[in-house]
């Protein structure tokens, strides 16, 4: 018989014997340690024969269970235990989100959904980084409890980590040894400040911003800027308003240009950052204002 049959599932059993039976045949009596497998009293082999097979049923579990069958000859007994498994769990689709920039010094949350709600017991979901870097840490697994469909798990970048692309994890979650989700995010520093600027400007004028990193990357450095108005544009910005350096340096310097208004013209400026969004509010002033 299997070593883990599926409770709630029929079980096929089969006895052996050492010799023929006997003319007349043989009566083996049969006993289950628990009555999630019910088994026959008795089982007969008939003469000549070698033994008998035949097929129990089995109740459903929650968890894996050991159930001991015995069968009974005379005074001569042999038992076999096998261990009833739960019927496999499937969670549908699945998905690992989370972040595809890590800062450094800094904890972030990724979420493993699956589609159908975790049995009793939940569902263990084994985590690893398949890249082993030793700056980044996660636990070895997280646990989706029975019935819900998510479950959230912590990443920890250490503070002095390397930053790059390269330098990132592969954080692959596992749901029974099989499917498997992966995120390869990067490893980026933080913003420390942002200088340079201003609550008023003339219209028609410049002024440079200054954002402060606390390292520099391998693949450069780059800000998002949006402005709500065109008094206010970036020209050193990509058509998704990134504006960016390259090389390994931790300081990002650009210039910011303001067209001339007739009036005295509030407008926003956002800058925006992994861990960091700062809204700016900037008054773009007429001339002899």
């Amino acid at each position: 018989m299997p070593r883990v049959p599926v409770g709630g599932r029929g079980l096929g059993v089969w006895i052996n014997l050492t010799g023929s039976a006997p003319e007349g045949g043989t009566t083996v009596a049969l006993s289950s340690s628990s009555s999630l497998v019910k088994v026959p009293a008795t089982t007969s082999v008939p003469s000549g024969g070698l033994g008998s097979t035949f097929s129990v049923d089995t109740l459903p579990v929650q968890k894996e269970t050991p159930v001991t069958l015995t069968a009974k000859i005379g005074t001569v007994s042999r038992s076999f235990t096998a261990v009833l498994a739960p019927e496999p769990f499937d969670p549908g689709s699945w998905d690992l989100a989370g972040p595809y920039a890590l800062l450094v010094g800094t904890s972030h949350e990724y979420t493993v959904t699956i589609a159908n709600p975790a049995p009793a017991g939940g569902l263990r979901v084994s985590l690893t980084d398949e890249n082993g870097v030793p700056w980044v840490h996660l636990p070895g697994e997280v646990v989706i409890p029975a019935g819900s469909t998510s479950a959230t798990f912590a990443v920890d970048v250490d503070e002095d980590a390397p930053t790059g692309w390269y330098d990132g994890p592969s954080i692959t979650a596992s749901i029974f040894d099989a499917a498997q989700r992966t995120v390869q995010p990067a490893i980026i520093p933080r913003v420390e400040s942002v200088t340079g600027l201003p609550e008023t400007v003339e219209g028609g004028t410049s002024f440079e911003v200054t954002v402060n990193f606390t390292s520099g990357s391998e693949r450069g450095l780059s800000v998002n800027v949006v402005s709500d108005d065109a008094a206010v544009r970036v020209p050193a910005a990509d058509e998704w308003g990134n504006v960016g350096s390259s090389g390994e340096t931790s300081v990002l310097t650009f210039t910011v240009t303001t067209e001339p208004v007739a009036v005295d013209t509030p407008v926003k400026l956002r800058l925006s950052y992994p861990g960091r969004d700062l809204t700016i509010p900037l008054l773009v002033t007429a001339p002899g204002a």
